[in-house]
């Protein structure tokens, strides 16, 4: 990780991969109790903010336009970016803000929230909300608007969102002589079934190439369980995982690799879904912005297309919606400077410039029907905003669900490798998460 602070008007360059590994030193004694380095302040504002998020150096590019377009508009907030390797997130940012110098802004992972809220380290955000916001919240998209929500008090808001879609390849489908399913999905006819036969058609074991991947794995199996009408848990009190509209949709994910073989088997390593599509080695798969395929050069034609999840058996259709929540820590001296940065960052100028990026999609309802900001979207990036406008639920609102999806992925091992079926996978799993569940607090 590394740090770096914004002045206003101006963009300091991208950290590198490099960068990032060479300042690690300089931020690692944030993380005890002993006075750390001193950091610069910015002329005429006083101590900064230190704003703190997982990414590389994509991500802080991102996070250094929105600070700069804070900074061009307001004298008295200076900002300090404070990046976290994501391979070390939450757990570094944990320790930073148990001890000496802990950040004053930090936008979290999808269902990490909780977790810092029940550690006491996030300042209630009720009181500042209710004052500056109140007329603002109906824009939210309210799914989005609950990441930041813990037992009815507000302790971050949203600042961006990904989206589960199905990336396919367009070359692969011609050949298939298939129609895009963007095509057929606006006669409702983009379904499961039609899902298998899109995956059956693409797949040619003599070149190598699968229509489609799977991942059975959490998060990843709750988009299809949602389309045919099963969930997660039932109001946070039972696991329903066993249910028919589950098991159906597992046993469907496990005959893709070990009946249809339309997807390969589970592998550990290997080039990526994107590169695999690409590469014209893979038909499509379903995953977020983070795991698309590179974008098409300007005036090129897109390699790959983008569709919403397909409908279920029983016509439902639903995806993962993974917001990331801002808030400010509960150990800040500068809450209302906190606070203004803040409200920049999860309002409509900055999500405008997550949107641009690409890498984010805006939770607020006016920019998802902007005409201006969807006539810029790059070919096919629409179906995102419609999935989130649309179709988009998290499963992140109960307090132990980072736990309980370690516990099902456990437990869908033997699903994965094809030597249990879903019914007695499921059946394995329920009493494990009931048990989980059993006295803890519900959100």
């Amino acid at each position: 990780m590394g740090q770096h602070t914004a002045q206003r008007g101006t963009r300091r360059g991208v950290l590198t991969a490099a960068a990032l590994a060479a300042s690690v030193p300089v931020l690692s004694a944030l993380s005890g109790c002993t006075s750390g380095p001193q950091r610069p302040g910015i002329p005429g504002r006083g101590q900064p903010i230190r704003f703190a998020f997982a990414g590389g150096a994509e991500e802080t590019s991102i996070e250094e336009a929105v600070v700069t377009r804070f900074m061009e508009e307001q004298d008295a907030v200076g900002i300090q970016l404070v990046p976290f390797s994501p391979a070390d997130f939450p757990t570094k940012l944990l320790g930073h803000m148990t001890g000496y110098g802990s950040p004053d802004v930090v936008r979290l992972g999808p269902g990490y929230l909780r977790t810092f809220v029940l550690r006491g380290l996030l300042a209630d955000l009720s009181g500042l909300v209710t004052r500056d916001l109140k007329g603002d919240l109906d824009d939210f998209v309210p799914t989005a608007l609950d990441a930041g929500q813990f037992m009815g008090l507000y302790y971050g808001l949203p600042s961006g969102a990904m989206v589960h879609v199905v990336y396919y390849n367009r070359r692969l489908l011609e050949e298939a002589g298939l129609l895009a399913p963007n095509v057929i999905d606006q006669e409702a006819r983009w379904t499961f079934e039609s899902f298998l036969d899109y995956a059956r058609r693409m797949t040619n074991p003599a070149a190598g190439r699968y229509g489609t991947s799977v991942n059975i794995s959490m998060p990843d199996i709750l988009p299809w369980v949602w389309s045919n009408g099963g969930d997660l848990l039932d109001d946070g009190r039972e696991c329903l995982l066993h249910r028919p509209e589950a098991v159906e949709v597992l046993q469907f994910l496990q005959d893709l690799v070990h009946r249809h073989h339309v997807a390969p088997r589970p592998v550990r390593s290997g080039d990526s879904e994107a590169i695999q599509l690409t590469s014209g080695r893979l038909g499509m798969y379903l995953a977020n912005q983070a795991a698309a395929p590179p974008a098409p050069r300007p005036n090129r034609t897109p390699v790959y297309g983008i569709v919403s999840m397909p409908r279920g058996a029983r016509g439902g259709r639903a995806t993962l919606l993974q917001v990331q929540p801002m808030g400010i820590a509960k150990a800040s001296r500068r809450v209302e400077a906190a606070w203004q940065f803040v409200r920049f960052a999860t309002g409509p100028e900055a999500a405008t410039i997550y949107a641009e990026s690409g890498r984010y999609v805006p939770v607020q309802k006016s920019l998802l029907r902007s005409e201006t900001l969807l006539r810029s979207l790059q070919a096919g990036q629409r179906v995102l905003y419609e999935s989130v406008a649309l179709y988009g639920r998290s499963p992140y609102q109960h307090a132990l669900y980072l736990d309980i999806e370690k516990l099902v992925n456990a437990e869908l091992e033997p699903l994965r490798l094809g030597v249990k079926s879903a019914r007695e996978v499921a059946e394995t799993i329920k009493p494990k998460v009931d048990a989980l569940l059993r006295g803890t607090p519900r959100a």
